[in-house]
């Protein structure tokens, strides 16, 4: 995800929970990295960092992260293969 596109995304989505301060939270980000999946890597690992250390989710005492980082098995890359 291009650096000023997840900021944006990250600001709404920290407001959204601020506004309705939810239980629990579930995101599915199947595509944060991006279609070349190797290159791309290092976004999804920014993109976590940055979301579990935001003052949004303070108010959560656990995440869970669940990624695949098996993309040299593009048939099996998916959420879809399951």
């Amino acid at each position: 995800m291009p650096e000023n596109l997840q900021k944006t995304w990250l600001r709404e989505f920290y407001q959204t929970v601020q506004s309705h301060k939810p239980h629990f939270l579930a995101v599915h980000c199947q595509e944060v990295g991006g279609k070349n999946f190797e290159a791309s890597m290092s976004h999804v690992d920014s993109f976590v960092k940055e979301l579990l250390s935001s003052d949004a989710m303070k108010e959560y005492s656990r995440a869970r992260v669940y990624l695949d980082e098996n993309y040299k098995s593009q048939e099996h890359f998916t959420v879809s293969a399951l």
